[in-house]
């Protein structure tokens, strides 16, 4: 516990510095009264998971982009590289996810920095990151674990794209039984592509955009993060359980505070996207956008849960600061112009 609320608050500082270092103080603030209003971040210490704990590193990550960006010293600039790649390493090593950050920082550098700046950035993220878990690999490999006998027991990772594809997107075992059923992984693989295929046809263009719209809904319309998953196991239930478990009579209330507080923030970071589109703006800060597209890209393709897109929302929550910013622009300009026509009249 100790250890994961040192992470939730140092994912909140990180986030706030970000909205410092972009547009000011304010918004800073701002984002914190929205961590302090947001109702899972005071359970989600208990929540020891790779959903909690990988929450810092996407942030962190950007964060350290930005100062890259205004970095002109050669040896100040690769030791931030080095940082960034640390970070992306120790956050993809916990959930693998966090890799959507490292491409959307790519994707945002060469469209606003000097491509040979970005060439040379990348070069050295990429160099830590591979280094990094060549090491860890050759580690694991050497002392704990049978590389072949790991082979032979891990499944493929279609099978969690397969398993994406049935019902609700869910999980549910009789895939597991029939990824298990295979003994040979060159076969179990195969077989599940196959399987895959199959699905997808079955689906046809029409069921699947229509599938894939109730995914969407199963893996980001929960605002409660998902967090009785783990909570609900507890022995000693107090009064807090009666809101933040599913089975509490008063969960409903709880869930839609949180739903409501969610649909707000993605809504605003609808606005920073129309910003980028409307007003062409060289600099915009199309990282954090491409990487809350690229989360929810991955998930409409993987095993559906309500709690995958946790380590992501504190980029929702710097897109949605950045979003109210235009909007608040847009309110101006709208009641200038209303004002403008009255007296006219």
């Amino acid at each position: 516990m100790i250890v994961n609320s040192i992470i939730s608050i140092l994912t909140m500082m990180v986030v706030s510095l970000i909205l410092k270092y972009i547009s000011g103080a304010k918004q800073a603030v701002f984002a914190l009264v929205i961590f302090a209003v947001y109702l899972p971040f005071y359970f989600i210490a208990p929540v020891f998971y790779t959903d909690a704990l990988s929450m810092l590193f996407p942030v962190l990550f950007y964060y350290l982009y930005l100062i890259l960006k205004d970095t002109s010293g050669y040896k100040k600039f690769c030791l931030i590289c080095f940082g960034m790649g640390l970070a992306a390493s120790m956050g993809m090593q916990i959930k693998f996810t966090v890799i959507i950050m490292v491409i959307a920082v790519a994707i945002d550098m060469f469209i606003n920095c000097d491509w040979k700046k970005a060439i040379l950035a990348n070069a050295i993220v990429c160099a830590v990151i591979l280094i990094y878990f060549a090491v860890f690999n050759g580690y694991i490999y050497s002392y704990h674990l049978d590389r072949e006998r790991a082979r032979q027991d891990n499944d493929p990772y279609v099978h969690w794209v397969m398993m994406g594809l049935k019902g609700s997107g869910g999980y549910n075992p009789d895939d597991y039984f029939f990824t298990r059923s295979f003994k040979d992984p060159d076969e179990r693989k195969a077989a599940i592509i196959q399987e895959i295929k199959r699905r997808i046809a079955d689906y046809g263009p029409d069921g699947m955009f229509k599938f894939l719209t109730k995914k969407s809904v199963k893996c980001f319309g929960d605002g409660t993060l998902g967090l009785d998953d783990f909570l609900a196991y507890r022995e000693d239930k107090n009064f807090l359980h009666r809101f933040i478990i599913s089975e509490g009579d008063k969960y409903e209330i709880y869930r839609h505070l949180c739903e409501a507080i969610l649909f707000t923030l993605m809504l605003f970071m609808v606005f920073l996207a129309l910003k980028y589109f409307f007003r062409k703006e060289n600099n915009i800060n199309l990282a954090p956008l491409i990487a809350v597209f690229g989360i929810f890209l991955f998930l409409l393709g993987w095993e559906a849960n309500r709690r995958y897109f946790t380590n992501f929302v504190p980029v929702i929550i710097v897109c949605a600061v950045l979003g109210i910013d235009y909007f608040h622009l847009l309110v101006k300009k709208f009641g200038a112009s209303v004002l403008k026509t009255t007296q006219k009249r």
